[in-house]
């Protein structure tokens, strides 16, 4: 069953991806909060998509704070 809620990263994520690193933790997290496996996926889903959006923006995770978040929001609200 756990297959069903992997939301690992490849290696080549880990090299551009600044936050593909901290997936396997909240993954394990989730589980132990007994997170159903559809929300697991959907919240290491998130926080790929937010890792590839800083890797395309060039930030790293010192760079993330409010304003950062913001402006990742206001981003994927446009291109959907």
């Amino acid at each position: 069953m756990l297959k069903k809620t992997q939301c690992s990263s490849d290696k080549t994520e880990n090299r551009v991806d600044p936050v593909a690193a901290f997936i396997p933790i909240l993954k394990s997290h989730l589980i132990e909060l007994n997170y159903a496996p559809n929300t697991i996926r959907l919240h290491c889903s998130a926080v790929k998509s937010f890792g590839h959006w800083l890797s395309h923006s060039n930030a790293t995770l010192i760079d993330i704070n409010e304003e950062t978040i913001k402006t990742y929001i206001e981003e994927i609200r446009v291109s959907t």
